[in-house]
């Protein structure tokens, strides 16, 4: 083989090894490409996942907050009612022995004054037998 044939086999191997490197290259580029792509989508799904994230704590902790303040409201009204009804409860106990004192009192004086009529019929009844005798 001359100096030119092995040169041309030589230029030719080159030429195969630089088509290849070529192909290798290309390929390369398209799959960093695609993995670049998928990357930013992921980056772009994990964004979004942090940001609803984000949105649901806030909402989670404002929701706490409401329904924490709403307990403190309810539990006061609770205890102001507790209290007024207690004070009612209280109020009607003395109501009620307020009149049970006036019943009784009523009755006794009612008692007292058929005792005195019963007494002045009979001292009548006695008197008209007594005399009538």
């Amino acid at each position: 083989m001359t100096t030119s044939e092995v040169r041309q086999e030589k230029r030719e191997e080159l030429q195969k090894l630089e088509a290849g490197l070529k192909r290798a290259e290309a390929q390369y580029a398209a799959e960093r490409e695609e993995t670049n792509v998928a990357l930013s989508q992921h980056e772009t799904d994990l964004q979004r996942l942090e940001d609803d994230i984000r949105l649901m704590k806030s909402e989670y902790k404002d929701r706490l907050r409401r329904s924490t303040e709403e307990l403190e409201i309810l539990s006061k009204q609770y205890d102001t009612m507790v209290q007024q009804m207690d004070s009612q409860k209280s109020t009607i106990n003395e109501q009620i022995i307020t009149a049970l004192d006036f019943v009784t009192n009523h009755k006794v004086h009612l008692e007292a004054l058929l005792g005195d009529l019963q007494n002045s019929c009979d001292a009548s009844l006695l008197d008209i037998h007594g005399n009538g005798e």
